[in-house]
C-alpha cells in the first residue's frame, strides 16, 4: 500500500511529458530525483527565507520643520479637520526643494508624515541643554583664542601678524565644523535604544478610561513615533507650503509629503468601531468676555499675528481682482483679524482639547494654551460653556513665568 501511495504522489507531481514516453527505464531513472524534490523542497525554502531575512536599521533626516500656530500639545486639536482655520507652513530644507514641490499646487490636500519629537520631554530637554552648553563653550573658546592672538599681535611685527591671521582662519573653520556635529540631535528608534510605549494598550479619550491596543488608535506614543495627518494646501511659494487645518505642533520634524488622491485615499465603505464615530463633547458653546475682546484687540494692534495673518496680504492687486477680492480698508481688516482669531479659538475649544484627567478631576480650573503669538486663558464657568476671559502676548507670559520661577528658587535658597 505504501508503494501505491508513493506512486500516486509521484504521478501527481510528474510532468505529463514524462509518461508520454514508452521507456520504463527513463521513469525509473527519474524517481529518486522526484522523491528528493518532494521531501526537501519545502524545508530548504523555509531555511533560506530565514537566512535571507535582513536586519534593518533605518536612518532618516527630516526634509524640514513644521511652523505651526500651536506651540505645544496643550490646546492642539486631535485632528486638523476639526480646526480648519488653523494655519501652518513647511519650508523644504533640502537640496532642490523648489524642484521637489513642482506640480504640488494642483492638489487641494496633502498627507504630512512627521515624527512625534516631544514624546520624551525630559530627554529632549537634556539634548537642548547639551546643545546650548556646547555653543557657550565654543563661544568662550573663540573669545579666549581672539584675546591670545591680540596679545601676540601687539608684540610681534607685521610679518608675524600675517601668519597669525592665517592661523585664526584655520582655527575658526575647525570650530565651526565641530559645533555642527555637537549641535546635532540624533533620535534613535532601534530595538535596543528606543523608548517603547509605557503600555502596549492605551486609553483613548473616547473610550472613557477603557484600554485598547496602541495599533488600533492614533496615540502619539508608539513603537516608532511616526505621525500621519491630512492638511489643506492653501498655496505653494517657491519651496514653502502654506497649510490650513493642522494638528501638528511647532518645530515638528517632517519626514515626507504626499498628495491626497480621492479615488484611492477615500473609502466610502470603510467601517470603524462605535467608539471612533463622532460623539458629543461636553463643550457646546464658547463665550468671550469684554476683557478678552479688549486684550485681543490690544495684542493685535501691538504685537500682531504671525501665521494667522490675512491670506490676501501676499496677493497683488491683479490677483485680488481675479479672485473677486476688492481692497479691504484698515478698519475692516482689523475686524477681520479679530474674527479670524476668535474663530480659531472657538474651533479648538469646541473640539475638546482637554485631557481626560482635566475633565474628570479639574473641570473648573483655569487653564490656557498658545495660539500663534498669543496665550489664551479660559475657564468653564457653567456646564457646556467654556469662557475666554483673558488674552496676552505669549512672550510676555513666558517672561513672567520665568521671573516667578526665579523668585521661587531664591525663596527656597533663603
Amino acid at each position: 500500500m505504501n508503494h501505491i501511495k508513493l506512486f500516486s504522489t509521484i504521478s501527481k507531481n510528474c510532468n505529463t511529458s514524462l509518461f508520454s514516453k514508452s521507456s520504463s527505464s527513463l521513469l525509473l531513472f527519474q524517481i529518486p530525483n522526484i522523491i528528493k524534490r518532494l521531501y526537501t523542497s519545502t524545508s530548504t525554502t523555509i531555511k533560506t527565507r530565514k537566512r535571507m531575512k535582513p536586519n534593518y536599521r533605518i536612518t532618516m533626516d527630516p526634509i524640514g520643520l513644521f511652523e505651526s500656530v500651536f506651540l505645544n500639545k496643550t490646546g492642539t486639536p486631535r485632528q486638523g479637520k476639526i480646526a480648519p482655520t488653523s494655519k501652518g507652513k513647511i519650508k523644504i530644507d533640502c537640496k532642490h526643494g523648489y524642484d521637489a514641490v513642482k506640480g504640488l499646487d494642483g492638489f487641494s490636500h496633502v498627507w504630512i508624515i512627521f515624527w512625534f519629537h516631544n514624546n520624551d520631554t525630559n530627554w529632549m530637554k537634556e539634548q537642548l541643554d547639551r546643545v546650548k552648553n556646547n555653543e557657550i563653550k565654543k563661544k568662550q573658546q573663540l573669545q579666549q583664542q581672539q584675546q591670545q592672538q591680540q596679545l601676540q599681535n601687539d608684540d610681534n611685527d607685521n610679518t608675524e601678524d600675517e601668519t597669525t591671521t592665517t592661523t585664526t582662519t584655520t582655527t575658526t573653520t575647525t570650530t565651526t565644523t565641530t559645533t555642527n556635529n555637537d549641535n546635532l540631535i540624533e533620535i534613535k528608534s532601534t530595538k535596543e535604544e528606543r523608548n517603547p510605549p509605557k503600555h502596549v494598550t492605551v486609553r483613548p479619550p473616547r473610550l472613557k478610561g477603557k484600554r485598547t491596543g496602541v495599533f488600533s488608535t492614533r496615540s502619539p506614543h508608539r513603537y516608532n513615533d511616526i505621525g500621519l495627518t491630512l492638511c489643506k494646501l492653501d498655496r505653494v511659494e517657491h519651496d514653502t507650503l502654506y497649510l490650513s487645518g493642522v494638528d501638528i505642533i511647532d518645530g515638528t520634524p517632517i519626514l515626507d509629503i504626499k498628495p491626497y488622491i480621492p479615488y484611492c485615499d477615500s473609502e466610502p465603505n470603510a467601517t470603524v468601531p462605535k467608539w471612533v464615530e463622532n460623539q458629543k463633547t461636553q463643550v457646546e458653546n464658547v463665550e468671550f468676555t469684554e476683557n478678552a475682546i479688549e486684550t485681543m484687540n490690544y495684542c493685535l494692534e501691538t504685537f500682531g499675528l504671525d501665521l494667522l495673518k490675512l491670506e490676501d496680504q501676499h496677493l497683488t492687486e491683479e490677483q485680488r481682482t481675479e479672485n473677486n477680492n476688492t481692497f479691504i480698508p484698515e478698519m475692516d481688516r482689523k475686524h477681520e483679524r479679530l474674527e479670524r482669531l476668535k474663530k480659531v479659538i472657538t474651533e479648538v475649544l469646541l473640539s475638546e482639547v482637554r485631557s481626560t484627567y482635566r475633565i474628570k478631576c479639574k473641570p473648573d480650573e483655569e487653564w490656557g494654551f498658545f495660539c500663534d503669538t498669543l496665550n489664551v486663558q479660559v475657564k468653564m464657568l457653567k456646564s457646556g460653556t467654556i469662557t475666554v476671559f483673558n488674552v496676552e502676548d505669549k512672550d510676555v507670559f513666558i517672561k513672567r513665568k520665568e521671573q516667578q520661577q526665579l523668585q521661587k528658587q531664591q525663596h527656597q535658597k533663603e
